[in-house]
């Protein structure tokens, strides 16, 4: 897969794609969409994401990801969409993108597991937040 490096959109979404993520997804540098929701990808959210610099949409809404949310993607400085909605990932979205508001492009549309207590996605700056108690309504769950 690292050898795709001219690849500009990759589309995961329903593919029924499972497994962890393979880091060199990162070497993919001229990738500006990737979507891998609704997808059986296990595992952690690998940090060599953080290389796309040239990203501006990133969908990892209703897969099976844990973890942390690596801080690496506050290098995502071009990003205008992100969705995390329905995963097993935590963090603050806070310390990736909201504190660089400033640098990132205006109309970003920032989406997550936000409310909730305590939310399982920390963002002030989110366009869109959803209660991470309806776990009920995600995919594989309802």
């Amino acid at each position: 897969m690292g050898l795709l490096t001219l690849l500009t959109s990759l589309d995961f979404r329903g593919a029924w794609a499972s497994g962890s993520l393979p880091s060199e997804l990162g070497l993919l540098t001229s990738l500006n969409d990737l979507d891998l929701s609704v997808s059986g990808w296990n595992g952690t959210l690998p940090s060599e994401l953080g290389l796309l610099t040239d990203l501006t949409r990133l969908d990892l809404t209703e897969t099976l990801l844990t973890g942390s949310i690596p801080l690496e993607l506050s290098a995502l400085t071009s990003i205008v969409e992100f969705d995390i909605f329905c995963t097993d990932l935590k963090g603050s979205l806070d310390d990736i993108f909201c504190n660089q508001m400033e640098i990132l492009s205006d109309g970003i549309e920032l989406g997550a597991d936000c409310f909730g207590t305590p939310p399982r996605v920390e963002c002030s700056c989110c366009t869109t937040c959803r209660d991470d108690a309806d776990d009920e309504s995600c995919w594989p769950y309802g």
